[in-house]
C-alpha cells in the first residue's frame, strides 16, 4: 500500500510541479511573444501566484482522491486473493478425503467389514455435497459480481421450500443427530428471486448446523410484521463473540470458523446471503452470545412490489387518456 501511495504522489507530484514550472516560465519569459511575435505583456506576480495555488488546490484534491481509490482497490484485490486461497484450501480438503475413500473402496482390505464399507460411502457422499455447495456458492458470487442483471421475485410459501431445504441438507443434519423444527405457519409468503432465496436460506440453515453440537437443535421461526416476513434461524451451538460477530457482518470480510466436529468454510457462503438479501429488497442481523447459540434474522417483502416508474408510467397513460376523452365524450 505504502509503495503505491509513493508511487502515486511521485508521478502526480512531478506532473503538477511540471505545470507549475511552465507557468512562472510563461510569465517569466513571455513564451507567446518569444515563439509567436505576439504582443509583449508585463510580468504578472500576482496571476502566476493564483494560478499556482489553483493548480495545488485542485491537483492535491486529485491526488487525494486517487489515493483513496487506489486503497480501497487495494484492499478490494487482498480480500479476492484471501477469498480464493481459502476456497482452494476448502476446495482441496474434500478432495483429499474423496481421493483417500475411493481408494479404499476400490481396493478394500481384507478385514474391511460392511459398516466401515457404509461409512465410507457416507464420507465420500458428505464430501461430495460439501464440495458442491462450496463451488456453487462460489459460482453464485461470481455471477453477482459480473451480471447487473435485476432478481426475478414471486411470491413464495416460505415453509414449503425451507422443509425442502432441510431435505436437501439431511445428510448434513443426520450425521451430527441434530433436530430441525420449522415453525412456520403454511401461509407465510415472501416476495423474492425463488432461486436467490433459496440459496439464502440454505446457507443459513446450514450455518445453524455446523455451530450445533451433535443432539442440538435448530429452530425455525416466522411471522408477519407489517409488508414484512421475518424469519428466525436459532441454533443452540458455540455461538459467537463480538469481534467475531462484527468479523462476520462486514460485508468487505470473508469470516470463517470451524464447526463443532472441525467442519471447514470459506465464509462466502454469509457473504452470499447478504448481497443475496440487500438485492431482494430485506434485511439481515445477527444476535449471539459464546455457549448461548446464534439468532440470524432474515426480513424479507411478503407483498408484490411494483415499481414506483411503472406506476408513474400508468398515470400518465391514464391523464393522458382523459385529456383524450373528456368526461361526456364517447
Amino acid at each position: 500500500m505504502e509503495k503505491l501511495w509513493r508511487k502515486i504522489l511521485w508521478i502526480e507530484g512531478g506532473a503538477f510541479a511540471v505545470i507549475i514550472g511552465f507557468i512562472w516560465l510563461n510569465e517569466y519569459l513571455d513564451l507567446p511573444h518569444v515563439l509567436f511575435k505576439a504582443p509583449l505583456t508585463p510580468f504578472n506576480f500576482t496571476e502566476a501566484l493564483f494560478e499556482t495555488a489553483l493548480i495545488v488546490v485542485l491537483g492535491g484534491s486529485a491526488t487525494i482522491y486517487t489515493m483513496v481509490l487506489a486503497g480501497r482497490l487495494q484492499k478490494s484485490d487482498r480480500e479476492k486473493n484471501r477469498l480464493l486461497e481459502v476456497i482452494a484450501h476448502d476446495l482441496r480438503s474434500p478432495f483429499t478425503t474423496l481421493l483417500g475413500n475411493t481408494e479404499l473402496l476400490q481396493n478394500p482390505p481384507e478385514d474391511l467389514s460392511e459398516e466401515d464399507r457404509a461409512t465410507l460411502i457416507s464420507d465420500v457422499h458428505q464430501s461430495a455435497a460439501n464440495t458442491f455447495q462450496t463451488l456453487e456458492n462460489l459460482l453464485n458470487w461470481a455471477r453477482l459480481r459480473r451480471q447487473h442483471a435485476a432478481p426475478e421475485p414471486e411470491l413464495i410459501e416460505a415453509r414449503e421450500l425451507i422443509d425442502e431445504i432441510v431435505n436437501d441438507l439431511a445428510d448434513q443434519w443426520r450425521d451430527k443427530e441434530v433436530t430441525i423444527t420449522n415453525n412456520l405457519e403454511n401461509d407465510t409468503r415472501i416476495f423474492a428471486d425463488p432461486t436467490e432465496l433459496r440459496s439464502i436460506l440454505r446457507n443459513l440453515i446450514s450455518n445453524a448446523i455446523k455451530f450445533s453440537r451433535p443432539q442440538g437443535k435448530v429452530e425455525l421461526t416466522g411471522r408477519k410484521r407489517g409488508g414484512k416476513t421475518r424469519i428466525e434461524v436459532i441454533d443452540h451451538g458455540v455461538g459467537l463473540t463480538r469481534k467475531e460477530q462484527k468479523l462476520l457482518m462486514n460485508k468487505h470480510f470473508a469470516f470463517s470458523k470451524r464447526g463443532t466436529r472441525g467442519e471447514k468454510g470459506s465464509g462466502i457462503g454469509l457473504m452470499l446471503v447478504r448481497e443475496l438479501t440487500r438485492r431482494n429488497g430485506g434485511t439481515l442481523k445477527l444476535r449471539s452470545a459464546p455457549d448461548k447459540g446464534s439468532v440470524f434474522t432474515l426480513q424479507l417483502p411478503r407483498t408484490v412490489r411494483r415499481p414506483p416508474k411503472v406506476e408513474k408510467k400508468k398515470k400518465r397513460n391514464t391523464s393522458a387518456k382523459s385529456a383524450a376523452n373528456p368526461p361526456g365524450e364517447a
